[in-house]
């Protein structure tokens, strides 16, 4: 049963505010990132959960509420608790239309609720079924998933028993990663293909030639500033496209210096910055988020010398035991990485909603085209 509460019960003790009480005296509360005061226990779980994916934090996930937001988004943490200590937290961007998508961005390539495993369950179906009823919101996008996970099929299963239609998983990206159980550069660089194998050797000779070229590594300190205007100006001399968000990198770096995170790499030729990368380090795993460098200087690959240094030193100094490069199957990242696994997305329509119910008849007909594609393939 779902039961509102009333106005004077609205405002929960920690900053949030207490939206309603459901069957099982499920709690459902809303906190907005940059403005509420975090409850103790959603700080706590948020902090365990950055141990294993910086991408996890809660401050990552203030810093894509601050600089990556479109016009009409707000950023929202919906929770779910019981009397037991069961705790479920689903940070979103809801916009004015009535769409709930994941609080992500481009650069995001692992979205993870907090849940309580044990307890999951009830706790997602809970938010669901308010986000359903007493949010009316038309669609919800959970993106991008680790499908092997427990609670990949989990928040599936909370939907469709929240009342949600069309109910559907969808294949977001690969994710190319190098994993060892011993971290070496030399381990790593004999397993890499002979054709990169001989570039690294050949380019990064020919760059540091008579002293002209120059790598750097910056975590922190004096030389951050001066880094990030260098990154800055290879960035918007490269074939990269403007940034959607220009706030984000900027914010992203400034935050990853703070925990020990950044390491950003640059090269320099005759004093130029040419090449530039935004690695990211924690928990033994380092993250490759940007990548760029000036396309005057492009036949000197900096990007592949600038690339083998880092992958040396995290190796080597950071220790760490997984390089992940992210999202996308490009076809580079073959020849650095060395396994494959997939991301992937939840989608679900309210039926309710004349939107939703527009998108869950889109569905429908999608399903059925394909299945008449694959019996027309299997009678070939």
């Amino acid at each position: 049963m779902h039961a509102q509460l009333h106005d004077s019960d609205r405002h929960s003790g920690t900053g949030g505010t207490l939206l309603a009480q459901q069957a099982g005296n499920i709690r459902i509360a809303r906190f907005h990132p940059l403005r509420d005061e975090v409850s103790e226990s959603l700080r706590d779980a948020f902090a365990n959960l950055e141990h294993s994916n910086p991408q996890f934090s809660l401050a990552w996930l203030c810093t894509i509420a601050s600089h990556a937001l479109d016009a009409g988004e707000e950023p929202v943490i919906f929770t779910a608790e019981n009397d037991s200590g069961g705790l479920a937290a689903l940070p979103l961007k809801i916009s004015t239309s009535g769409e709930a998508q994941a609080l992500v961005n481009f650069y995001t390539s692992l979205y993870q609720p907090v849940a309580d495993e044990a307890q999951a369950l009830p706790l997602y179906t809970a938010i669901f079924r308010h986000l359903r009823q007493a949010e009316g919101l038309h669609t919800v996008l959970l993106a991008p998933l680790d499908g092997s996970t427990a609670l990949f099929p989990l928040l599936g299963q909370a939907l469709t028993a929240a009342g949600w239609s069309g109910v559907h998983d969808y294949f977001c990206f690969g994710n190319w990663y190098y994993h060892t159980r011993s971290p070496s550069w030399e381990g790593y660089r004999e397993s890499r293909p002979s054709r990169l194998k001989n570039t690294i050797a050949r380019k990064t000779r020919s760059f540091l030639r008579d002293d002209r070229g120059r790598l750097e590594i910056i975590s922190d300190g004096d030389r951050l500033d001066q880094g990030i205007d260098d990154y800055n100006a290879i960035y918007h001399s490269s074939w990269k496209r403007n940034e959607p968000y220009p706030g984000f990198i900027p914010a992203l770096v400034s935050l990853a210096a703070d925990k020990g995170w950044l390491r950003l790499g640059l090269a320099y030729y005759d004093e130029v910055a040419v090449a530039s990368q935004i690695w990211l380090v924690a928990d033994g795993t380092a993250y490759i988020f940007k990548l760029a460098y000036h396309p005057d200087y492009a036949g000197m690959s900096p990007g592949t010398v600038l690339t083998a240094h880092l992958a040396r030193s995290v190796l080597e100094e950071d220790r760490v035991h997984t390089i992940d490069y992210l999202s996308g199957d490009d076809t580079y990242k073959r020849d650095w990485m060395s396994e494959r696994r997939e991301r992937y997305g939840i989608a679900a329509f309210n039926a309710r909603t004349p939107t939703g119910s527009c998108k869950l008849v889109r569905e429908w007909l999608r399903r059925l085209l394909r299945g008449g594609r694959e019996s027309a393939a299997g009678a070939d």
